[in-house]
């Protein structure tokens, strides 16, 4: 790249591909149950660029499908995540943010309420965490977090769109080598968004 460092790199291990699934009883029906097929077109291009003081990460990730028949989860997903982290004497500072868009659920509890249904479900996320040195003895470490998830149509299947952000300060003193004074504070809101 023109203008930059000479140790600086920038990096790419991408894959493009095509898949095919097929699935005779996608949720497990006693009687009557329909095949489910999809032929899909998938994609991950992940980027990173390195210096001397950082690096940042972007990795997008694509998948388009065309479904037929009980429509499975995580038929189709766009995440695209970036993570930056600069490195000096005294800080470490890392930053990411994450955009995910998919029709898929993370644990038992979201996918009892689908009762065999697909749902889109949006998530953004957003972190920061800065530890800082402030003497040989003592330092101070910052991190935060938000997380942001919004369903289509949550009111039919249970499902509630909601937020949560934390922030947390730490402060390290080293009393002896083995030694070790922690204290920390922290504070935290998880709200179900549209409800008092």
């Amino acid at each position: 790249l023109s203008g930059t460092a000479r140790g600086d790199t920038l990096s790419s291990e991408s894959s493009v591909g095509v898949a095919s699934d097929y699935n005779s009883n996608p949720f497990l029906g006693p009687s009557g149950a329909h095949a489910a097929e999809s032929l899909a077109v998938l994609a991950n291009l992940p980027a990173t660029y390195t210096s001397d003081t950082g690096s940042l990460d972007l990795i997008p990730r694509l998948r388009f499908a065309e479904t037929h028949g009980d429509v499975a989860l995580l038929s189709n997903y766009q995440y695209l995540d970036g993570t930056w982290h600069v490195n000096g004497p005294l800080n470490a500072l890392t930053a990411s943010a994450d955009w995910h868009r998919d029709s898929t659920f993370y644990n038992a509890f979201e996918n009892a309420a689908l009762l065999g249904r697909s749902l889109q479900r949006q998530e953004d996320i957003a972190k920061l965490d800065w530890p800082r040195d402030l003497t040989e003895r003592n330092d101070l470490h910052l991190s935060g977090s938000w997380d942001k998830v919004n369903y289509s149509q949550s009111a039919a299947t249970g499902v509630q769109n909601y937020s949560y952000g934390q922030v947390l300060v730490e402060f390290d003193h080293a009393l002896t080598e083995r030694w070790q004074w922690t204290s920390s504070v922290g504070v935290g809101r998880y709200e179900l968004v549209g409800e008092s």
